[in-house]
């Protein structure tokens, strides 16, 4: 039997079989006597049937059967013989007799022929996620602002915070209705006033009462107050001016013994963080470099079966698909084939095997590829090679 291989792609193949008449004749006639031995027909006992009776009643199931079972035999031994890795199923496009030879074309999906050479040429590039002096110095400061210190204060500033007392007379839908807010504390650059409501209460003392009239907009955001007018009487009841805390005291507050104690405490959690982080991002980039570096085209059904479980994925966490989202679920689905090819490849070659296997893959080559963190310096950019 002759056989020809096209390749139609980094993964795709399509195989030609060709099969002499004889050859299926030769395992129709057998399999009709096998047939024989075993046919009940009515008016004759079991195995006794005439031959031309067998042939006509079971030839054409016979000749299916046939086709079927010498396809799939004869594209199983020339995979073994050409050494063809499959990543599926073998999918039958056409079979068709041409003369006296059933001519049959398989697509196979097969993995992309890749020499990884050296894992040490790799290089795997991440930032560096060492924690340094002056990033743990502006992250005390950030927690000290969180955790200020009131004073007392005379007057209503920008930077102040201000309890105030006061009643609204509303004019609403024609009416005056009245509400009153008791002991309410804000930021004035929170604009819960409206802002010539704040221009005047800047620079105000404490204990002062004001009496300030306001219209509303009539594209005012809220619904129930565009276009109304208001009477506001407010009296401010106390100003206090917040500064940050010190660490020491910020360490007191936490229940730390010391200073330093909070200090090595706080760097040793972050750095923990940063490197989990790292972790992440380094498998990230790990895989990332190696679909840059080994680069194929992935077959397309399993693209498409990745594009679907995708979908799936996202329909149950969204109403509404965005049909732009489409083209990304793609390139996913892309990235993903690739990345699970070239683990198995890996695998295979390295004779790693078990469960989590791109984990087992990942933690393998990350003690041979080159990781090079790239730290930011006065003057540009510094590499540090591990």
């Amino acid at each position: 039997m002759e056989y020809k291989i096209e390749r139609l792609g980094d993964c795709e193949l399509l195989l030609n079989i060709h099969i002499p008449k004889e050859v299926v004749d030769q395992k129709v006639e057998s399999k009709l006597k096998s047939y024989q031995r075993t046919a009940k027909l009515p008016g004759f006992r079991k195995g006794k049937a005439p031959m031309d009776i067998i042939r006509r009643k079971y030839y054409d199931t016979a000749l299916q059967e046939v086709i079927t079972e010498l396809i799939e035999s004869t594209s199983r031994d020339i995979i073994a013989k050409e050494n063809l890795k499959l990543l599926t199923r073998g999918e039958l496009l056409e079979s068709k007799w041409q003369d006296t030879t059933l001519v049959s074309t398989i697509k196979l999906e097969v993995f992309p022929q890749i020499e990884f050479g050296d894992y040490s040429e790799l290089e795997v590039r991440i930032p560096d996620f060492k924690l340094k002096d002056d990033e743990l110095t502006t992250i005390l400061e950030r927690l000290c602002q969180l955790h200020p210190r009131y004073t007392p204060h005379t007057h209503i500033t920008e930077d102040t915070v201000q309890t105030v007392s006061f009643t609204i007379n509303l004019k609403w839908r024609g009416l005056w209705r009245t509400f009153r807010v008791d002991d309410f504390m804000f930021f004035i650059d929170e604009k819960f006033f409206p802002k010539p409501i704040n221009t005047e209460l800047l620079n105000k003392k404490v204990g002062t009462m004001l009496e300030l009239k306001h219209e509303y907009p009539l594209d005012y955001e809220d619904p129930d107050l565009k276009g109304e007018q208001v009477e506001y009487k407010i009296r401010i009841e106390n100003v206090e001016s917040p500064s940050p805390i010190t660490v020491r005291e910020l360490a007191s507050i936490l229940g730390f013994k010391s200073e330093q104690s909070f200090h090595k405490t706080l760097k040793s959690i972050l750095q923990q963080y940063r490197d989990t982080k790292r972790h992440a991002v380094l498998k990230y980039k790990l895989l990332e470099t190696l679909r840059q570096t080994y680069a194929f085209e992935p077959p397309p059904r399993i693209v498409e079966a990745y594009e679907k479980a995708f979908l799936e994925y996202y329909r149950k966490e969204h109403d509404v698909l965005d049909p732009n989202l489409r083209t990304t679920i793609k390139k996913l689905a892309e990235m993903q084939a690739q990345e699970d090819i070239l683990v198995q490849l890996i695998a295979a070659k390295e004779g790693l095997h078990g469960k989590e296997l791109t984990q087992k893959v990942v933690d393998f080559l990350l003690n041979k590829v080159k990781i090079i963190e790239e730290t930011e310096e006065k003057g540009g950019n510094k590499d540090a090679t591990r």
